[in-house]
């Protein structure tokens, strides 16, 4: 029996495993998420400090953006140059064991804010490498007309996550503590591990003469600035990891200062969050093959920043779970969109790179965003600070669609065989069998 269109990748065995490893780890990172998040608000009262939650939480962003800043890009070249299917593995074999020393130091009480911000570091650096490996290899495991599909389960795996996570995380912090909760997520990795054992070796790269790393990284910039659909959409998500999608590392310092919650309030908060993601994502896997993917993707630029103007606005728990849900909706489609927009105007030769260059923009900007957006919250309130991040990037959406043509002409066409910028061919991987 034929799947539908938006679960069509499910139909291939080897993505069937990498997809249900990831939930379940990514439910493990979700619960770490919500705890983490309430660990700095208890360390920053510990000091004395409980008006600089959202300055904490802006440093934890700063401590997981800096390093992606630098790793994403080495993570794109490497990944266009090994194995990717032991590249993915080395990848969570490292990032367990950095999880199982903050759920040691947790338990312990030896963790500090500095220990916090370190391991966070370290942790991104997993995150970086994990995030231009692991989109890379989904078009070696489906055809394209399934492309659409892969990417948005792939988003729905990790939305489910941030719906069950926090969900189960707000129960169980209670009777095991923050501790309690990293130690599952290090436990958690080992599903995804398994998975990686599990699947088939990865088709071969399509040869090329061997290029020097920084030759490779220029190849990458010159085919994103030369090729408008994908420049524009990487600027927008730039703009808008900024400004728009930074709003969930700052979910603990607005339900504990603007809400006046606490540890469950956020796991309510959170939860609505990713049931919006997991609507989101599960609503751009059912589109398919649809044509004007640039305009859905601008349109939901600007429907994100309009609702994080108006969650900013809220002082009570229900309002907020509402919105919560809706900002985190928009948010989902969003990122998807620009991924498939990456995904279909990019050669395979160069997709590490690119995808390398769309965790930089995706988590780097995340995290720079929190602290922007923390730093001024400390000032002006982080209700206010959000809002106004949520209205210049829908401004800006609006005013991108308006004005680039590219986007609004974009038609869902596939790349074929050509010469690409710095030299590279357009190509496209061999498809994968169903069952295979």
């Amino acid at each position: 029996m034929a799947l539908p269109s938006g679960l069509s990748a499910l139909a291939y065995r080897d993505y069937r495993l990498i997809w249900l490893g990831q939930v379940t780890s990514n439910i493990g990172s979700s619960m770490q998420q919500l705890g983490l998040g309430w660990l700095v608000v208890q360390l920053a009262e510990r000091n004395g400090a409980s008006h600089l939650v959202p300055v904490y939480l802006g440093l934890v962003g700063l401590s997981r953006g800096v390093p992606i800043l630098f790793a994403g890009l080495a993570a794109g070249v490497i990944a266009d140059r090994v194995d990717r299917r032991k590249m993915l593995l080395v990848i969570q074999l490292y990032w367990a064991t950095v999880s199982a020393l903050l759920a040691w130091l947790t338990l312990t009480g030896l963790i500090t804010i500095s220990l916090v911000l370190g391991l966070t570091a370290l942790s991104s650096i997993a995150q970086a490498f994990d995030g231009a490996t692991r989109q890379t290899v989904y078009p070696r495991l489906v055809p394209r007309r399934s492309m659409v599909s892969a990417i948005g389960l792939n988003s729905m795996a990790f939305n489910v996550a941030q719906f069950i996570g926090p969900m189960i995380g707000g129960f169980l912090i209670g009777p095991i503590g923050v501790g309690g909760l990293v130690t599952l997520n290090a436990l958690s990795f080992f599903a995804l591990i398994s998975a990686i054992f599990a699947m088939s070796p990865l088709p071969r790269h399509t040869a090329r003469a061997a290029v020097s790393p920084l030759r490779s990284l220029h190849e990458s910039f010159a085919f994103v600035i030369h090729q408008p659909t994908v420049g524009w959409a990487m600027l927008l998500a730039l703009v808008g990891n900024l400004l728009g999608r930074s709003f969930q590392p700052l979910f603990p310092a607005f339900v504990h200062d603007a809400l006046n919650g606490d540890a469950r309030d956020l796991s309510f908060v959170m939860t609505a969050a990713g049931v919006g993601a997991l609507t989101g994502a599960f609503g751009t896997a059912s589109l398919g093959s649809i044509r004007r993917r640039g305009v859905v993707f601008a349109c939901s630029g600007i429907a994100l920043g309009g609702m994080l103007v108006l969650f900013g606005l809220q002082r009570s728990l229900l309002p907020a779970i509402v919105l919560a849900y809706a900002v985190a909706a928009c948010s989902q489609l969003f990122i998807t969109m620009a991924s498939a927009l990456y995904n279909t105007h990019t050669p395979d030769e160069l997709r590490g790179r690119v995808m390398g260059l769309s965790t930089v923009v995706v988590q780097g900007g995340i995290s720079m965003g929190a602290m922007l957006l923390g730093s001024l919250g400390a000032v002006i309130g982080i209700g206010a600070a959000l809002s106004a991040g949520g209205g210049v990037f829908a401004a800006t959406s609006a005013t991108v669609l308006a004005r680039v043509a590219s986007l609004r002409r974009d038609s869902s066409r596939v790349v074929e065989p050509g010469p690409a910028p710095g030299g590279a061919r357009v190509t496209w991987p061999a498809r994968s069998s169903p069952g295979n």
